[in-house]
């Protein structure tokens, strides 16, 4: 049995490729720590309804169920999250939680109808209450023709869902057909949201929704009327639990619905247009079993001076190779001043590199991104990411704000150096606002 047992699962017509990027992703950040399964309970049987896929999946549970004391976690796309709603309320009703003190660590659900599909245009509602019996029970049940999401706001239920330590939902903005913003992320209103613009596939979170106690009906201006009474009572069930909420926008030209296969770098999103969100889970993923020793045994080595209140350092990461022919080398190096890093900078240039600042004073140290470049390969990207995470667990930021496009020039340092066009483009990405020059 594993110490932390992750399950995996896809949503509607979906299959266990569809998650098949966050799962390698997962496996890469934390691949001493994780048993990663894709669950396959489901494929091919996802619309006999909600109830029939959360049995499934709540055998699949037990089947792989984590070493006594040890943790679980669900990661859930689409109608998965209400699958695994439904698996959790199961597993509780039978005291499997307690028969086997298994902690519950992260809850993430991605594009998760919580308060069903009722937000989609009129004339697809109609068309499920037309066609109703032959578009299946689990279309019915997410259009609430039914009780069956209500009743997963019920007090076993709830009581599931606050075991774990992170509740998480991540929905998209605009461009998914089936589950708008406000059931994803569990809100009575986009206005919520507010009005600021979104930077593209980059997760932002949305605060605020704490405050709405108790909601009237009347509140919930992105619903149908006949169904803001039920919408209602569901949020505030679910409402009494903390979630963080996270907002995600893929940019399109017309509504194709895409955005429903990036928001999880579903194999279909072939330009990996979800991969930051992704990457944001990796990062954000907790590990109970490793606690906060681990977190204290990963904190590095400083460099302060006595007669500073406030000392800033910078703690530099290099990855050369990484392909199948040159084997991957780490170059790390820590305390080093502005000029030092320049320098260092130089050094690798055209390897993949990510620097951190880390501000060391009485009250502790803070670490923020301050500068990173990349090549295409994804891999790159993850590596620099997990090292990072490993030596500032609670690092500020993230890695696409420090490696900016083409911020308008070039540093003095790079400006006169000689390369080729490939590296004038790389040292580009450098950001000169943030070397104060």
């Amino acid at each position: 049995m594993a110490d932390h047992v992750v399950i995996l699962q896809h949503g509607i017509l979906g299959s266990t490729k569809d998650l098949s990027n966050i799962c390698k992703a997962l496996r890469f950040w934390h691949h001493e720590q994780l048993h990663v399964v894709l669950s396959d309970v489901n494929e091919n049987h996802t619309m006999d309804g909600v109830t029939s896929g959360g049995q499934r999946l709540a055998s699949l549970i037990k089947q792989h169920q984590p070493r006594r004391g040890g943790s679980l976690s669900l990661c859930c796309h689409s109608l998965g999250g209400i699958y695994a709603r439904s698996a959790l309320s199961i597993l509780e009703e039978e005291g499997w939680f307690d028969a086997n003190a298994v902690n519950a660590a992260n809850f993430v659900a991605i594009a998760t109808p919580h308060l069903g599909i009722v937000e989609i245009e009129a004339y697809w509602r109609r068309g499920i209450s037309l066609i109703g019996g032959v578009v299946g029970a689990s279309i019915r049940d997410l259009a609430l023709h039914t009780d069956v999401i209500p009743k997963l706001c019920d007090e076993v239920s709830l009581k599931a869902l606050q075991r774990f330590k992170r509740r998480v939902a991540y929905g998209n903005a605009d461009d998914d057909l089936w589950v708008r913003t406000c059931s994803a992320l569990i809100l009575p209103s986009q206005s919520i949201i507010g009005n600021e613009p979104l930077d593209e596939g980059e997760p932002r979170e949305v605060t605020g929704v704490e405050d709405c106690h108790d909601p009237a009906s009347t509140d919930f201006t992105s619903y149908p009327k006949q169904y803001r009474e039920a919408v209602c009572q569901m949020f505030k069930a679910l409402n009494r639990l903390s979630w963080e909420r996270y907002i995600v926008h893929f940019s399109c030209a017309r509504w194709t619905g895409a955005a429903h296969v990036k928001i999880c770098n579903h194999y279909e999103d072939v330009h990996n247009s979800g991969e930051n969100l992704v990457a944001h889970i990796c990062r954000t993923f907790i590990l109970p079993e490793a606690g906060e020793l681990a977190q204290e045994t990963l904190v590095p080595e400083i460099v302060k001076k006595q007669d500073d209140a406030s000392v800033e350092t910078f703690s530099c990461f290099s990855l050369h190779g990484f392909g199948l022919i040159l084997k991957p080398r780490w170059f790390e190096e820590k305390g080093k001043s502005l000029d030092e890093t320049m320098a260092w900078i130089k050094e690798h240039d055209g390897h993949s590199r990510g620097v951190v600042k880390v501000y060391h004073s009485a009250e502790g140290d803070r670490a923020e991104w301050f500068h990173a470049w990349l090549p295409t390969n994804n891999w790159h990207k993850m590596a620099i990411m997990r090292k990072v995470k490993q030596k500032y667990p609670r690092i500020k930021g993230n890695i696409d704000a420090a490696r900016k496009t083409r911020p308008g020039k070039q540093t003095k340092e790079f400006a006169s150096k000689k390369t080729t066009k490939r590296h004038v483009d790389d040292d580009s990405n450098f950001c000169s606002d943030r070397l104060q020059l």
